[in-house]
């Protein structure tokens, strides 16, 4: 019988860089009513299983006799962080989110995200200052919004010139939730249909344009897309909500009649 609790996970980690995770070591603790306190340990052996973990916030275990599966809870310090842009209303965003990320499915934690990021943006209760809604030349700009030290969940800003999209991409299987802040977006959904090695073939089959208030999320292992700014003579500024901290993905390169190359991206913070 599979019984539902709370787990604490306390979490020791080192950040290098841009959030890059250089090492990881968990361990469970909770008292489970009148048994003893259980352990869990994920040691350095299991990097998959520890990637996982943080990615997913549902962890499984057998204690004793007693199989228990709960949300995660992540405590302890982390190491070097960028600096936050300031986010007006912030406070009501964070408590708002780490309700959200407490239930028990990824499908549930997003669905609640999404209506957070609606509701707070849609009322004007969450603002950017101006310097953080500046484009950049050359590239939509990516500025941490905030990083919970609890759940390990990150705010994004991004910052949308017009006319500037990403390539086709992945979420390196971390869950998102994206909603707009100012402008239009444009979100176009793919289907992988096969790969040989480093070579995909994809088919777009869904487009959408988003405006202000409206949010949309994405769930691996549905989540090759691309977006870009709508609008050809103005700014927009989406809020992305990430699962955990990602600081690189696949990005697909087009060929010919459909078929894409993978390359891998290292992701950044702007300034």
């Amino acid at each position: 019988m599979l019984e539902c609790v709370p787990l604490i996970l306390r979490i020791n980690r080192t950040f290098a860089g841009h959030g890059q995770a250089a090492s990881v070591g968990a361990r469970l603790l909770e008292d489970f009513g009148n048994g003893p306190q259980a352990a869990f340990i994920l040691n350095d052996g299991g990097a998959a299983d520890k990637r996982q973990l943080l990615k997913s916030r549902v962890l499984s275990i057998n204690v004793g006799s007693r199989q228990l599966r709960g949300m995660i809870r992540i405590t302890g310090k982390e190491g070097k962080m960028m600096n936050a842009c300031c986010l007006a209303g912030a406070e009501r965003l964070v408590s708002s989110l780490d309700q959200a990320v407490q239930y028990d499915s990824v499908q549930e934690i997003t669905n609640q995200v999404k209506d957070c990021l609606s509701r707070l943006i849609s009322q004007g209760e969450v603002s950017l200052p101006e310097e953080a809604c500046r484009p950049l030349a050359d590239c939509y700009a990516r500025r941490l919004v905030h990083r919970s030290p609890d759940w390990g969940y990150e705010v994004i800003a991004m910052i949308w010139g017009p006319g500037q999209r990403t390539p086709l991409h992945d979420h390196a299987g971390i869950w998102c939730v994206e909603g707009v802040f100012r402008g239009e977006i444009e979100v176009c959904q793919y289907d992988l249909l096969e790969s040989r090695g480093d070579l995909f073939r994809f088919k777009p089959c869904d487009v959408a344009h988003a405006h202000l208030g409206e949010s949309g999320s994405l769930i691996p292992p549905y989540e090759y897309h691309t977006i870009a700014n709508s609008l050809a003579d103005r700014t927009s500024i989406t809020i992305h909500v990430y699962g955990g901290g990602m600081d690189q993905c696949q990005t697909f390169m087009p060929m010919q009649d459909g078929w894409f190359r993978r390359e891998q991206k290292r992701l950044q913070y702007h300034s």
